[in-house]
């Protein structure tokens, strides 16, 4: 999806996340092109952060889901690895 493509489907937003597994390349590479995208828009723009640790420090946050913050989450796909993969 190209960058103007996103940024018109999140316009109406308040705050953007960006993240990938980890958030160490291509979440904050998002962010930064997002970012840099948006501030020929007119105030109020959606402030654009990067997740901390990615999603796999989300997920070992809130593995046990009790809130329904990850829609069709698989616990089990993540079972042992305490949000590392290798």
């Amino acid at each position: 999806m190209a960058t103007e493509e996103v940024a018109r489907e999140v316009a109406t937003y308040n705050t953007i996340v960006c993240h990938c597994m980890w958030s160490q390349q291509r979440g904050p590479l998002a962010a930064r092109t997002l970012a840099a995208h948006i501030t020929t828009w007119p105030e109020p723009r959606p402030r654009v952060r990067v997740l901390q640790d990615g999603f796999m420090g989300f997920q070992r946050l809130f593995r046990d889901n009790p809130q329904g913050l990850i829609e069709d989450y698989d616990a089990e796909l993540y079972e042992g690895t305490d949000g590392l993969v290798g």
